[in-house]
């Protein structure tokens, strides 16, 4: 029987893909060689650096969720060498995301369609405004103004174009995608810009914004507070 038996499984899916945003800089260190992996070994692989990271504190907060994050956010600190921009590591954690689905590419376009039922939309729904808000929080956004919608619809946008680029793409590598996605990134840089310095004509995307994502947090039961 795995050691993994013994832990909350799904706190510890909730700390592995935490980790994908908060330690993307340190890809190598969780795997040396992950092109030459298997995806199933690749996630082993995250799940015992995680669950190593985190013994320490289980006296302190047992076998629970808060014990995992605290592991990976550990992993980070210590590997942490070079800081890196917001807007690259908002790009780098989308793109780390996205190299998941590579496996399964060609059968995305079925998950898409199954996810965009109605009875399952609000779980898919769930899952990407939790994934990017991760992203942001761990991108180093504690706005609390109408830039904490504008930044996490401007994400969902870039995350979901270029999912369905990379549906599509059959580059080497994938590197048309990823740089779809650097452009997307910085064209979304851009337009948040003009928007925040717009008192007139951006009131009303600022106020949909924040419509959308209410909307969506009441409509799920959802809190985004860290």
């Amino acid at each position: 029987m795995s050691f993994f038996s013994t832990l909350h499984l799904p706190a510890l899916r909730i700390a592995s893909r935490r980790t994908y945003c908060i330690g993307v800089t340190q890809a190598q260190y969780f795997s040396s060689t992950p092109s030459k992996q298997n995806n199933t070994e690749y996630e082993e692989d995250i799940k015992n650096k995680i669950l190593a990271a985190s013994l320490p504190y289980v006296l302190e907060l047992g076998w629970s969720k808060d014990c995992l994050v605290k592991g990976a956010e550990k992993l980070q600190n210590e590997f942490s060498q070079k800081p890196v921009a917001p807007g690259k590591f908002v790009e780098l954690a989308i793109q780390e995301r996205l190299k998941l689905l590579i496996p399964y590419i060609h059968k995305w376009p079925q998950a898409i369609a199954i996810m965009s039922l109605p009875p399952n939309m609000p779980y898919a729904l769930a899952a990407l405004l939790t994934m990017i808000d991760d992203i942001c929080y761990y991108a180093g956004d504690r706005s609390v103004d109408f830039n904490w919608y504008m930044r996490r619809l401007g994400v969902a946008g870039v995350y979901k174009a270029t999912e369905l680029y990379l549906i599509q793409d059959k580059s080497e590598g994938n590197q048309q995608t990823w740089n779809f996605l650097r452009r997307r990134m910085e064209e979304a840089v851009q337009l948040h810009g003009i928007i925040s310095k717009s008192d007139i004509a951006g009131q009303g995307v600022k106020d949909l914004a924040k419509s959308t994502f209410v909307t969506a947090r009441n409509m799920l039961g959802m809190s985004w507070n860290k």
